[in-house]
C-alpha cells in the first residue's frame, strides 16, 4: 500500500517532469526584436552582428546569438562598389569623380559609411570641395545627418610595427598605407569625416605622411583624374599655408557636388 508521503513525492516528481518537457518542446513566442536589432550601415571591425536570417521564426529565440566579426574576413562584395561625386559648380558642371571603395585597405567601417550616404542620395547636409593644392590634393567635406557618425581609423598595414610609427604631424598612430596617387582618405589622421582629401601627387610625395591616414577609396578611372585637373585650374586664394578654392572674383568659395552610387 502506498503511503501518503510516497504519493506526494510521486505527484511532485510527475509535475517536475511534465514542466521540463513543456519548457523544452513548447516554442517560445515569435518575437525576435531583441535579437534582430538593425545593423548600422557602418558596422564592421569590432562590431557584433546578429546571425543572418536563418535564425528566424518560432522556436529559435533561445538560440539566437551574435557573431564577433573582429577577425572575420573583409566583405569581398564591397570592394567593387563605386561612389560618384558629380560637381554642380557651373564652371565644372557635370564633371564626375568616381571613387572605388577599399574596405580591404581601411576596414569596412569607413567604406560602408560612404556607401550608405551615397545610397541615400541628395540632398546631403554637406557635400563640397574647398581646397586645391595644385597637382597634389583636393580636400572636401561630406556629411549626412541621416547616417550615424563613425570614428574608426584604419588598420596598420601588415608587416608594419605600429609602435615604431611616428606620425608626421598628429598623434594618430598607424592607420593605413603610405599615400599613393589616386588614394582618398579622411583628413587630419582621423577615423571619421566630414573632411576628406584626394591625393594626386606622384608616388613619393605622400611619403612624409607615412601611415597617418585612413584610406577608404581610390580614384576609379581616368575621367576622375581629368576632373581633378579641371579643379586645379579653378581660381584659388591663399589662406595661411592652404590654397583654397575661389570664385571668379577671387573670393573664397566652395565647389558643391551631388553624391550617388555609380551604376
Amino acid at each position: 500500500m502506498v503511503s501518503a508521503t510516497q504519493f506526494a513525492l510521486g505527484f511532485v516528481t510527475a509535475w517536475v517532469v511534465l514542466g521540463a518537457a513543456a519548457v523544452w518542446f513548447w516554442p517560445p513566442p515569435n518575437n525576435l526584436d531583441a535579437f534582430e536589432a538593425p545593423i548600422p550601415a557602418h558596422a564592421g571591425f569590432g562590431s557584433r552582428r546578429p546571425l543572418p536570417g536563418a535564425l528566424r521564426g518560432p522556436g529559435v529565440a533561445r538560440l539566437a546569438t551574435t557573431v564577433d566579426t573582429t577577425t572575420a574576413p573583409l566583405p569581398t562584395t564591397k570592394a567593387s562598389r563605386v561612389i560618384e561625386l558629380t560637381l554642380t559648380d557651373p564652371r565644372v558642371l557635370g564633371a564626375r569623380i568616381r571613387i572605388r571603395l577599399t574596405p580591404d585597405i581601411s576596414g569596412p567601417i569607413s567604406a560602408e559609411y560612404m556607401e550608405a550616404i551615397a545610397a541615400l542620395g541628395n540632398p546631403l547636409a554637406t557635400a563640397s570641395l574647398h581646397r586645391a593644392e595644385p597637382q597634389n590634393l583636393v580636400q572636401g567635406r561630406v556629411d549626412d545627418r541621416r547616417v550615424a557618425q563613425i570614428d574608426a581609423r584604419g588598420p596598420c598595414p601588415p608587416g608594419i610595427d605600429e609602435k615604431k610609427v611616428k606620425s608626421s604631424y598628429c598623434d594618430c598612430g598607424c592607420n593605413g598605407p603610405i599615400m599613393r596617387r589616386g588614394m582618398v582618405a579622411w583628413a587630419g589622421g582621423n577615423g571619421h569625416g566630414p573632411d576628406f582629401f584626394i591625393f594626386t601627387g606622384p608616388d613619393g610625395q605622400g611619403d612624409a605622411w607615412i601611415h597617418d591616414h585612413t584610406v577608404w577609396g581610390v580614384l576609379a578611372d581616368e575621367e576622375s583624374f581629368a576632373t581633378m585637373d579641371k579643379i586645379y585650374e579653378l581660381p584659388t586664394v591663399r589662406s595661411g599655408p592652404a590654397t583654397l578654392l575661389a570664385d571668379d572674383s577671387g573670393r573664397q568659395a566652395t565647389v558643391p557636388f551631388n553624391m550617388s552610387l555609380a551604376a
